[in-house]
């Protein structure tokens, strides 16, 4: 999911620049310290379903620019419909923002934000 995911970003969102992706289960949570946790519910009534929870580390020198993109996906998920996620070879029938916000800076001085959303996609 997160090849497809990656994907369709560098379409809808063709100024965000991905730097890569990957995959573990069992992190623990990152700390937010400068954000209202913020949650939706969107999902579509269908059966056979597989979770998916996908986190985002956004970074950026710019700290303007940081909050800028986060914000930017951060509402694309609150206000985008499943059924309008047109992710390749996915059936995103529910999403939830899970949680989000500034999590601290890196070592090398730049300002990260953290976006946790989970999918629900049919088999």
């Amino acid at each position: 999911m997160i090849e497809d995911l990656v994907a369709h970003f560098k379409k809808t969102f063709p100024a965000v620049t991905t730097l890569g992706f990957i995959k573990q289960t069992g992190l623990d949570s990152m700390v937010v310290i400068n954000e209202a946790p913020t949650f939706q519910n969107k999902q579509v009534q269908t059966q056979s379903r597989v979770r998916e929870s996908i986190g985002f580390l956004i970074y950026d020198k710019n700290t303007i620019q940081c909050k800028r993109t986060y914000d930017l996906l951060r509402n694309y998920f609150l206000l985008t419909n499943p059924s309008e996620l047109n992710i390749q070879n996915q059936k995103v029938v529910a999403t939830d923002v899970a949680s989000g916000g500034q999590v601290d800076y890196d070592d090398d001085g730049r300002l990260i934000y953290q976006l946790t959303i989970l999918f629900e996609k049919e088999m």
